[in-house]
């Protein structure tokens, strides 16, 4: 049976997955093993593939009602979403939607992303995210799903930019962090 990292659980801020008895404990796990992608230059896992454990969501973009990927979100929400900001930097990527470089628990950087905090389905957390992993790009390496801490306190998952370097895409910096006042 393989065993779950210790690296893993304590970058994630959780433990690995529900039957997991403590975070930062090298434990043998009954569900099927993680596989941490290498770590970014930030030091942080690329998470899509773990068990759901964070059941909130926070999005800056296309996924915040009223915009066009809010129909694959909304199935999955409950209750409405809390104005709240990530640490980090918005970018318009020119093609109709943003790109977030966020920051996460990093305090040393005072801009911020603005968005909203949905709080997931319990019953569904698991789909949605994979749905949701399909719909940012995910799986395509374009977003990669992160976990955050947002100005209201939650652990959220995120999706920040991939930062591909072969995309070719001009990034414009939106200097409010509001997607919804890009054209402000």
């Amino acid at each position: 049976m393989p065993m779950w990292s210790r690296r893993v659980s304590t970058v994630v801020g959780t433990t690995c997955c529900v039957c997991c008895p403590s975070a930062g404990a090298d434990v043998e796990c009954t569900t099927s093993p993680a596989r941490p992608t290498p770590p970014r230059e930030t030091g942080r896992p690329d998470v899509a593939h773990l068990p759901a454990l964070t059941n909130h969501l926070f999005v800056y973009g296309t996924l915040r009602p009223g915009e066009v990927r809010w129909r694959h979100l909304e199935p999955f929400v409950v209750g409405v979403g809390l104005p709240d900001a990530v640490r980090g930097h918005l970018f318009d990527t020119g093609l109709g939607y943003p790109a977030a470089i966020l920051s996460g628990d990093d305090y040393g950087d005072d801009e911020h992303v603005r968005g909203q905090t949905f709080e997931l389905q319990s019953r569904s957390i698991d789909a949605a995210l994979e749905r949701l992993d399909e719909v940012e790009g995910a799986v395509r390496g374009l977003y990669r799903r992160i976990e955050v801490l947002t100005e209201r306190g939650a652990r959220a998952w995120a999706y920040e930019y991939g930062v591909d370097p072969d995309a070719h895409i001009a990034l414009t910096r939106i200097v409010s962090g509001d997607w919804s006042m890009r054209h402000a």
